[in-house]
């Protein structure tokens, strides 16, 4: 009997940092603050606050297993805007209580637009009624503390840290992998040209296998099988690359880069047959080889393109090491006519380059010298 075992992903996201903060302080704030509260207010003001806790803990944990959905921001709003309008009854400051949470969950990632500004638009509704009627009815609240001012400072520190670490940090990674999948997209019909290229040698090869006779000796039958095979190797490795320009990981580690050019030329080996291109020497550099190979795909995607409108009589890329730095140039008449020659494919290619080469700490120089496209790129030691 075969037991399938299914084990919950787990990660530490923006969703489950502010259901977390609110829970923390509202349980926090319940313990501590109770006796500034008029006194028949007391135990149920402390009861709501930690019990208000407990709930968004629970939901914030349940962010820390499961992704963010609509319903799941839903609840994760409602909770928050009841809190700010309930609390303003029993202490000061929950006006900005309510506009920091607000702030908060307009970061938060949903599908429908209109759930945000529903809740936190009844909220303002609220808060507006309940301030006016505590104004003309002269409800108590208790005096603003130095703590007050202390809470909030610290609240707003902490989801801004949230925010631009997480929120945005979640952002830059899709804007990341919606670039990388444009760029490969837009290349995707030339590589399938060359896919399909390279599967008609495997064809041909099978055919004559077919219809060998009894006059093909075995050593002519066993070279067709190895021909066969390292056609079919080829075509899963050319494979194999493709899927690692679009699939990245943020682990660093040495990294031959050598090896990265070869898998990133092995994709364009048809585009680059006319253009002589020399790979660098065998080097552990300090990065990330899907990355690396990336950068050195789009290297050489923008300089097929700026040959393609040059047209140089000797086509040629050179890769070569300067201690730590790899220098890439090609003689397509450098970045001033390249560039310009198709703004919208080197722009994106760049974007991404600079993305790849941020992520692993290295450093990008980009010039003209002697007509010829230059891009030094400096790793860490």
């Amino acid at each position: 009997m075969v037991t399938a075992t299914y084990s919950m992903p787990k990660s530490i996201n923006y969703p489950f940092l502010i259901s977390l903060l609110i829970g923390l302080c509202s349980i926090i704030i319940g313990l501590t603050e109770v006796q500034r509260i008029q006194p028949e207010l007391q135990e149920i003001y402390q009861f709501l606050k930690i019990s208000y806790g407990i709930v968004l803990l629970g939901v914030g944990f349940y962010f820390y297993y499961f992704p963010l959905s609509d319903l799941s921001a839903t609840v994760l709003m409602v909770l928050s805007v009841s809190y700010s309008l309930l609390f303003m009854w029993f202490a000061p400051l929950y006006e900005v209580a309510y506009l920091e949470i607000g702030l908060a969950c307009s970061f938060l990632n949903i599908k429908r637009a209109w759930i945000f500004p529903s809740i936190f638009g009844a909220g303002l509704v609220g808060m507006i009624l309940s301030l006016i009627w505590q104004y003309d009815n002269k409800w108590y609240i208790p005096p603003i503390l130095l703590s007050d001012s202390i809470w909030i400072c610290a609240q707003c520190f902490l989801i801004s840290l949230f925010v631009q670490k997480f929120a945005i940090g979640t952002f830059q990674k899709d804007k990341d992998r919606m670039v990388r999948f444009s760029i490969v997209g837009e290349e995707t019909s030339k590589l399938m040209h060359d896919l399909k290229g390279m599967l008609s040698s495997p064809l041909l090869l099978l055919e004559a296998l077919k219809n060998k006779n009894q006059n093909t000796s075995q050593e002519n039958y066993e070279k067709q099988i190895q021909d066969l095979t390292q056609e079919l190797e080829n075509m899963r490795s050319v494979v194999r690359s493709i899927n690692q320009l679009v699939i990245t990981n943020e682990k660093l580690g040495p990294v031959d880069l050598a090896e990265s050019a070869k898998q990133a030329k092995r994709i364009l080996d048809r585009r680059l047959k006319n253009i002589k291109v020399q790979l660098p020497e065998s080097k552990y550099v300090h990065g990330n080889e899907e990355r690396i190979q990336s950068v050195l795909f789009n290297l050489m995607i923008n300089s097929i393109e700026a040959f393609e409108s040059s047209r140089p009589e000797m086509a040629e890329i050179k890769m070569h090491w300067s201690g730590n730095t790899l220098i890439y140039s090609d003689n397509a008449g450098g970045f001033s006519k390249s560039l310009q020659q198709n703004k919208l494919k080197s722009g994106l290619g760049l974007e991404l380059i600079k993305i790849d080469l941020s992520k692993m700490g290295a450093k990008l120089k980009m010039m003209t010298i002697k007509n010829n496209a230059q891009t030094e790129i400096t790793f860490k030691k």
